[in-house]
């Protein structure tokens, strides 16, 4: 399809200034059939899910990697939940509200490293986990290819010992 030109940008700060003003909740505008909160909602079950399948490979943080302070208020009242993969730790910052939805996972001092992931990375990653299980390999097998990367940090890497 022929575009004649790419609006997105001047779109964004319109809904950016429109909710600095009050005059829109964002969380309603519709993308296709489903509007922002829903399709969030439905990340944040997907993603819960993710992480009940493979709970050893799951963390929670209150904390970045390079956080100095004790505070939450850096993340407006959110919370950390990610996923180790072979390929490198994928995370999501969700509602502390949403925090005893994730009482399968242990929490750990700080969230491992951001490496600057995008999201065609991030996909690749989930996807080379889901191959993994699919193909058979236990959990431990997975945590074993992942400590063993040397192209990761040691932050992004799960701890054998759990809680």
């Amino acid at each position: 399809m022929e575009t004649k030109g790419d609006i997105t940008p001047s779109v964004n700060h319109i809904i950016k200034e429109a909710r600095k003003e009050k005059i829109i909740n964002s969380k309603e505008i519709k993308v296709d059939y489903h509007t922002v909160r829903e399709l969030y909602t439905r990340i944040q079950s997907l993603f819960r899910f993710c992480t009940a399948v493979c709970p050893e490979l799951a963390f929670k943080s209150l904390k970045h990697y390079d956080e100095d302070n004790d505070s939450i208020d850096k993340f407006n009242d959110d919370f950390i939940v990610g996923i180790y993969t072979p390929k490198g730790p994928i995370s999501f910052h969700f509602k502390l509200i949403y925090l005893d939805k994730y009482n399968h996972i242990d929490f750990i001092d700080r969230a491992p490293l951001y490496d600057g992931y995008n999201e065609e990375e991030m996909i690749d990653r989930l996807e080379t986990l889901t191959n993994y299980i699919c193909s058979g390999k236990t959990t431990n097998e997975i945590i074993d290819e992942i400590i063993n990367n040397p192209n990761l940090h040691e932050s992004q890497k799960p701890s054998r010992v759990r809680k």
